[in-house]
């Protein structure tokens, strides 16, 4: 799984288009979003936050920011939180399935439409 593959399937969840994430926005919603696809991307990707970061046009340091900020919105917010274990979830399913080809075929785990 890609860095650019998670990004890509929390924005459409979300019901945002990724190719405007990049931009100055600073709305909540795609802020948060964004926030989310650093600290998955840090969780299941080998990639530097600098490089994490960048694909939204910030450096590690606003990356390092959104990581404590997932931190403290997965422990206050219930819907946010409710949001990232949906997605932690789903990736850590596909990590599975990647490591252990048989992981799916064991458990019937289907990643339905999914192209990773």
């Amino acid at each position: 799984m890609t860095y650019d593959q998670i990004c890509k399937y929390i924005f459409e969840q979300q019901g945002l288009d990724f190719d405007k994430s990049s931009n100055k926005c600073r709305e909540r919603n795609l802020v948060d979003t964004r926030y989310m696809c650093i600290y998955l991307g840090r969780r299941f990707t080998r990639l530097s936050l600098r490089r994490l970061s960048g694909v939204f046009g910030k450096d590690h340091a606003t990356g390092l920011h959104g990581i404590r900020k997932v931190k403290e919105l997965y422990e206050t917010d219930r819907i946010y939180r409710d949001n990232f274990r949906v997605y932690f979830e789903h990736f850590e399913a596909i990590e599975l399935a990647e490591k252990n080809p048989d992981y799916e075929r064991s458990f019937g785990l289907l990643l339905q439409g999914d192209s990773f």
